[in-house]
């Protein structure tokens, strides 16, 4: 934030056991804090701010790779907790258990302040996927999925999802090419269109 480095998070191997620790702001790993679920190889690790609190964080996973654990997880750290040394609420509760597109992102809810999450799953076979699940953080916990098939299918667990800065488009791209631009509505949490610029190219 805008006082500096609050925590951070790192995958330190992406073999079992999954080993992902936490660290706080002053460069200490947090009591606990390890063995954290989910792979980190691109963008499967997202921390968001727990609505209407000062110190608590949620630090959502994925797991892409590795055949344990698939699925997507989240950790709550209180980063303020132990003079700023950090405490561990929840560890590795799982959301849902299927391979991920490696693409985890968030934007701000147009309340100014819930969160939505979104996750893309994957599937092994390298089967085409348009699927999306969204997830709503708000300070009664998370809710969801909505689940919503649209858009192009894509058959790879490489890319990067990555919002406009004001929260109403985003952009979905693979390693395969696929470029495509979606339209989201803030207040409800929905994907209402999408427009394909490239379309995913046959290995």
């Amino acid at each position: 934030d805008t006082t500096g480095i609050l925590l951070y998070s790192a995958l330190l191997n992406n073999i079992l056991p999954i080993n992902g620790y936490v660290w706080n702001k002053y460069h200490q790993p947090i009591p606990g804090a390890n063995l954290i679920k989910g792979n980190a190889w691109y963008h499967a690790g997202l921390f968001i701010p727990e609505p209407d609190s000062d110190s608590i964080t949620y630090l959502f996973t994925a797991g892409v790779t590795s055949s344990n654990p698939f699925g997507l997880y989240y950790s709550k750290i209180n980063y303020k907790a132990n003079s700023d040394s950090g405490s561990v609420i929840a560890k590795n509760v799982q959301l849902n258990n299927f391979p991920a597109f490696d693409a985890l992102m968030a934007v701000q809810h147009g309340n100014g302040r819930d969160g939505w999450l979104i996750f893309q799953r994957w599937y092994t076979n390298f089967a085409p996927t348009d699927t999306f699940y969204i997830y709503q953080i708000s300070p009664q916990g998370i809710s969801g999925p909505t689940k919503q098939s649209i858009g192009s299918p894509h058959s790879t667990n490489l890319g990067h999802l990555v919002f406009a800065t004001d929260g109403t488009k985003f952009a979905n791209v693979s390693v395969m090419g696929l470029i495509e631009i979606y339209n989201f509505d803030r207040c409800v949490g929905q994907i209402t269109s999408s427009v394909s610029i490239e379309m995913e190219q046959a290995t």
